[in-house]
């Protein structure tokens, strides 16, 4: 009977590590996640590619640029990275800095930006406050750049105040931003992006 209770005990001990202990991943595991990742990235890439040959995009500037793995390809003739982290920009500028490709700190709250004709600021945005992103956005205004690519949630009802650096869906078309529907819309992953010509934000 002891050993017949030892071993009902080791099951369920077993059984218990099983489900509430996280498992190692396989290499087959990080092998399928790298596919999905690049898949991701390639899918990007091609939206953005459409974007820039059909509205005559020849310059680009790329907000919190450290992923370079989908953009340093595009058919554009300068792209601009800036990131908010000045040794993360000094690193790339000095890995991949070239006539072409150029990497600059930058704080997107306070700092005006290039002229270029698109913007792409993806999710920079969704981890400000909401004071932070009027400021951003008068700065985008001021730069001249024509095109503002942005990460969307047009499901989501109503924009919530947040604390800055944490991640928050935003509507751009509800308060308190009231953008005008987006000139282009696409989705890649379940997640939907929109292009707005910046002349024409509020």
């Amino acid at each position: 009977m002891k050993y017949l209770l030892a071993l009902i005990l080791l099951v369920i001990a077993c059984s218990f590590s099983f489900w509430f202990y996280p498992k190692k991943k396989s290499s087959d595991d990080f092998s399928l996640e790298k596919s999905m990742l690049e898949k991701s990235f390639q899918s990007m890439q091609n939206e953005v590619e459409r974007i820039s040959l059909g509205l005559g995009v020849k310059t680009i500037s790329h907000i919190s640029c450290e992923n370079l793995s989908w953009v340093r390809n595009l058919p554009v003739e300068k792209y601009i990275g800036i990131d908010s982290q000045e040794n993360v920009a000094t690193r790339l500028q000095q890995s991949f800095g070239s006539q072409k490709h150029h990497f600059q700190y930058g704080d997107i709250t306070k700092d005006l930006l290039p002229k270029t004709d698109l913007l792409l600021c993806l999710d920079a945005l969704n981890y400000l406050s909401q004071q932070e992103i009027r400021a951003t956005i008068l700065l985008f205004k001021k730069s001249g750049a024509k095109y503002l690519l942005l990460l969307n949630f047009p499901s989501t009802p109503k924009n919530k105040k947040m604390k800055k650096a944490l991640f928050h869906p935003i509507n751009w078309q509800n308060a308190p931003y009231f953008f005008p529907s987006p000139l282009i819309s696409f989705d890649v992953d379940k997640l939907n992006f929109g292009l707005w010509e910046i002349s024409s934000l509020p």
